[in-house]
Parts: structure tokens; sequence; C-alpha cells
């Protein structure tokens, strides 16, 4: 299930469920016991932390967390003339998974390139490597 299905709730109470016109029951969507059994105890201190983060944004103050949770561009997340010149891109929980993903890796290469500056990959799983490897120049 995306984050972003889980955030739709109401502000005020969070994970809300909606009745048939779409108005908040005040009823969690997703019993918080049933996302605990799948993930673990730290379901509960996590959504907290997201329910803050988004009522921080919410208020209009700045929130990194949320920003990066809903970025609709990977490569929004980055500022080869802001950055530093050794950035760090960590792939521990994460994969890529298609051609887009690589494209958008070696767009942002050559943009850190360009900028003086080193990109590095951090923690790809050897399928990963194959994948990135393959694709050499082709992107």
């Amino acid at each position: 299930m995306a984050i972003g299905s889980l955030l739709e709730g109401e502000a005020q109470n969070g994970l809300s469920g909606k009745d048939e016109d779409g108005n908040p029951t005040g009823e969690d969507r997703i019993p918080l016991d049933y996302l605990e059994s799948l993930f673990g105890s730290e379901v509960g201190p996590a959504l907290d932390k997201i329910k803050a983060e988004r009522a921080k944004k919410q208020a209009g103050e700045e929130s990194d967390l949320m920003d990066t949770l809903i970025s609709k561009n990977f490569l929004d997340l980055f500022s080869p003339a802001d950055d530093p010149d050794d950035v760090i891109i960590e792939f521990q929980n994460s994969r890529v998974a298609d051609h887009s993903a690589i494209e958008a890796i070696d767009n942002l290469a050559e943009k850190y390139i360009k900028a003086g500056k080193k990109l590095h990959l951090r923690h790809l799983s050897p399928e990963c490597k194959v994948l990135l490897t393959k694709a050499g120049d082709l992107v």
C-alpha cells in the first residue's frame, strides 16, 4: 500500500475513514493493531511523526519528511548547484526498478558532473548494480 493512500485522512485525527459521501467518520481507515501486526510496534510512533509533520506542513511550516514523501519527481529532491561537493543517495531500502529510474539517475549524475561534484550511490542491491551496469551508456 502506498504511503499516499494512508495520508488522505483528515488532518486533525490523521488516518480517518470516510462515509459514502466522503465525510470523515473518525474511525481509522486501517486499524492500528492490523498495521502493527504487519510492521511491528513502531508503527504507532511512526504514524504520530507523520501526523505531526503533516500538521506542520498544513500550518505553512517546512517539513523535509513530507516533502520527501510527496515528491512527485525524484530529480526535484536534488539541487547540484546548492548541494555539497559529495552527495550520497542511500538505496538500502530502495531499488532501481525500471528504465525511467535508470534514466533519472543518469540525468542526475550528469548534472553533478557538470557542477564539478560527485554523486555516490550507496547500498545498491546486487540486482540494481547489474541493472545499472548493463544500462551503461544506453541512457
